[in-house]
């Protein structure tokens, strides 16, 4: 097993978070303005395009080091099966060769 920068609890967290994301769905009641109770909370699972948890996604992974970035977007291709355990140093080499500084988001 490879020796992460990113910790199990980082990695976890952006699961989580890409999993509230992930619940999104399109408006279906755009001009909505009534109270949540009165609509059973459904605008909670509807995507507005300011999203709160985008944001935080977006400003966690911008917090992380290089070498955290790095492997988590070697995680994300073993996770896809671009490649397996054992292709670990090419998979977060070719991480590192596609980032030329911090991940664009």
């Amino acid at each position: 097993m490879p020796e992460l920068a990113i910790s199990a609890e980082k990695v976890g967290f952006l699961i989580e978070k890409a999993r509230q994301f992930d619940a999104k769905e399109m408006a279906s009641d755009p001009d909505s303005g009534s109270n949540g109770t009165d609509d059973d909370m459904i605008d909670v699972l509807q995507d507005s395009g300011a999203d709160p948890v985008v944001r935080e996604i977006t400003g966690f992974i911008r917090a992380l080091t290089a070498d955290e970035q790095i492997d988590l977007v070697a995680l994300m291709r073993l996770g896809r099966g671009d490649g397996t355990i054992e292709e670990w140093k090419d998979l977060r080499r070719q991480a590192a060769e596609g980032s030329s500084g911090p991940l664009p988001l």
